[in-house]
């Protein structure tokens, strides 16, 4: 959700803007006012893997008054908060086409890698912004970077990458010059990394092992 906001408002370059005396707003002298930015209120949140993480983001953007679309491997399983759409892999274009945000919360499988190719991502809208917090694989680095680099969506939130450090010194995160990009709000793989995350993982870790210890199935199993 931050990224969303910092994505649509342009928190990032108001405050640089701001940092050198210029008001980029409705506050500066003798200056048109910039155009209203819009809001998240009414807008479509499609999102790309509706399990805990995809639910929990649903839940929030629907605090915002933004609807729903969601896409997951078994529809049949029961949700818990009403969407506009809940649909299988056959929604995915119809999900695309539809949604003025993005939110990338796959897990990495063999059917999910490189599920955004140049195709999918050119369904999306012009306005749309992309925001991956999944695997970075799930999207063609190569593809991603043309539509942005074109503008052929307006941007996206990268928290996760095709290269991580092997060693000490800096590390670009991609072959493509993502960093070059001003529509791209790009953070080091930490929109998971809270105080509250690990003190959540670590009550799961005793309150598995002591399942276990009693016979029975530890939660959050993977088949």
């Amino acid at each position: 959700m931050g990224a969303m906001l910092t994505l649509t408002r342009g928190f990032c370059a108001l405050d640089a803007a701001l940092r050198r005396g210029e008001w980029q707003s409705q506050w500066a002298v003798s200056t048109p006012p910039p155009a209203p930015c819009p809001e998240l209120a009414g807008k479509t949140l499609g999102i790309l893997g509706y399990g805990r993480i995809g639910q929990a983001v649903a839940q929030r953007a629907q605090a915002f008054d933004m609807a729903v679309w969601a896409m997951r491997r078994e529809v049949r399983q029961p949700v818990a908060h009403a969407l506009a759409l809940l649909g299988g892999p056959d929604s995915l274009d119809d999900i695309l086409q539809r949604a003025d945000y993005l939110a990338g919360t796959l897990s990495l499988t063999p059917a999910t890698r490189r599920l955004l190719r140049e195709r999918e991502l050119r369904l999306l809208k012009g306005t749309a912004f992309l925001i991956n917090v999944a695997r970075a694989e799930i999207i063609d680095e190569h593809a991603l970077y043309r539509v942005l680099a074109e503008r052929a969506i307006a941007g996206a939130a990268l928290d996760v990458w095709y290269q991580y450090p092997t060693g000490p010194g800096p590390t670009l995160p991609a072959r493509c010059p993502f960093h070059e990009l001003t529509n791209v709000l790009m953070t080091p793989h930490v929109s998971g990394w809270t105080q509250g995350t690990l003190e959540a993982r670590a009550e799961l870790i005793a309150q598995n092992i002591h399942r276990v210890a009693r016979g029975e199935s530890p939660a959050n199993l993977v088949a």
